[in-house]
C-alpha cells in the first residue's frame, strides 16, 4: 500500500518540478508582431524538451538551441507551444523565426 501511495504522490508532485518555457507568455504574450518584417523571415527553428512522468527531462528548449537548429543569423520572432499528456509526458517547444545565416543559404 505504501508503494501505491508513494507512486501516486510522485505523479501528483511531478507537475511542480518542470519550469516555465523559455519564453513564457507573460514575457512575450503581448508582443506586437505587426512590427516584424515578415518579408525577411525565411527560416524557422525549434527546440523541444520532453518531461516524462513529470520529472524526467529530456532535451533542451532553449532559444540558442532553436536558433542553431534553424541556422538563423537574425531572430525576428519567438514563441512556444506545449503538449500535455499528464502524467505520461509534457512536451514544451521553443520556436524561432528569422533570417537564414549565410552558411545555410
Amino acid at each position: 500500500m505504501k508503494k501505491v501511495i508513494t507512486l501516486s504522490a510522485a505523479f501528483a508532485l511531478g507537475a511542480c518540478v518542470y519550469g516555465n518555457p523559455a519564453n513564457y507568455e507573460r514575457y512575450y504574450g503581448n508582443a506586437d508582431i505587426s512590427k516584424v518584417d515578415w518579408t525577411k523571415v525565411d527560416s524557422r527553428g525549434s527546440s523541444c524538451q520532453t518531461n516524462f512522468l513529470g520529472f524526467i527531462p529530456v532535451g533542451s528548449q532553449s532559444v540558442p538551441a532553436a536558433v542553431k537548429n534553424g541556422n538563423l543569423a537574425k531572430v525576428a520572432y519567438v514563441d512556444t507551444d506545449t503538449v500535455v499528456a499528464f502524467p505520461l509526458f509534457v512536451r514544451e517547444c521553443t520556436n524561432v523565426w528569422g533570417e537564414k545565416s549565410t552558411e545555410a543559404q
